[in-house]
């Protein structure tokens, strides 16, 4: 998952696009873990969803409805997969911390 650092509470954004990139999954590898880093904002948050997009990484981009927000794009989940590759196009990005 990858979620903007500039929110006030960014871990409360990571539940809903969580879920809703799990349900896309088919199977889940043996070694499926959760890792979630960090985007400066929301402009890098969409950033990377088009790297995912053009790489043909299956993700969903959460967009938060409630205040102060109003549908801006608050998260990221990537379906669970192979590793290797979502590794090679997020390792720019830190742990969220």
């Amino acid at each position: 998952m990858v979620v903007r650092r500039d929110l006030l509470t960014p871990h409360a954004q990571l539940g809903h696009p969580a879920a809703q990139s799990a349900r896309l999954a088919t199977e889940y590898p043996d070694d499926t873990h959760l890792i979630v880093l960090a985007a400066r904002d929301e402009a890098e948050l969409l950033a990377v969803g088009e790297r995912l997009t053009a790489a043909g990484i299956r993700h969903v981009i959460f967009r938060e409805p409630d205040a102060p927000y109003h549908g801006a794009a608050t998260a990221l989940g990537i379906t669970p997969g192979p590793r290797a590759p979502v590794r090679k196009l997020l390792s720019d990005l830190p742990l969220l911390r």
